[in-house]
């Protein structure tokens, strides 16, 4: 990749990122993703899959804050707000827009956050 493209790249994932998504932007959201691109975020059964690719790409690292509104492993939402960090991977094509997102967290340590124990083997 040169630093041109690396560069935009670059902006545009930040883009996404620190404005577009927090904000609902999704007119800027569609500008800047391909409309077939897969939302990936890791699971469990990803986790140990020894997969991938060793191109030059973008990498994304942030802090999230939210409440927990929704199932996670299973379990209905708490009402609890909660922190975590995340990763992001955007892929691009030859236009610079996003073709691809990985995102991957520290599930456990979240579910942790939320009440969650593990069992005594």
């Amino acid at each position: 990749m040169n630093d041109i493209i690396g560069q935009r790249n670059i902006a545009n994932a930040r883009l996404l990122l620190e404005d577009a998504m927090p904000n609902g932007r999704f007119d800027v959201i569609r500008s800047l993703v391909t409309p077939d691109a897969p939302i990936r975020r890791a699971g469990f059964a990803d986790l140990y899959t020894a997969t991938g690719d060793a191109i030059p790409t973008v990498m994304l690292q942030f802090h999230m804050t939210a409440p927990h509104s929704g199932t996670f492993a299973g379990a209905p939402g708490t009402g609890e707000r909660v922190e975590w960090d995340e990763i992001g991977v955007p892929h691009f094509d030859d236009e610079g827009k996003i073709t691809d997102l990985w995102f991957m967290c520290q599930e456990l340590s979240l579910a942790g956050r939320l009440g969650y124990t593990t069992r005594p083997s």
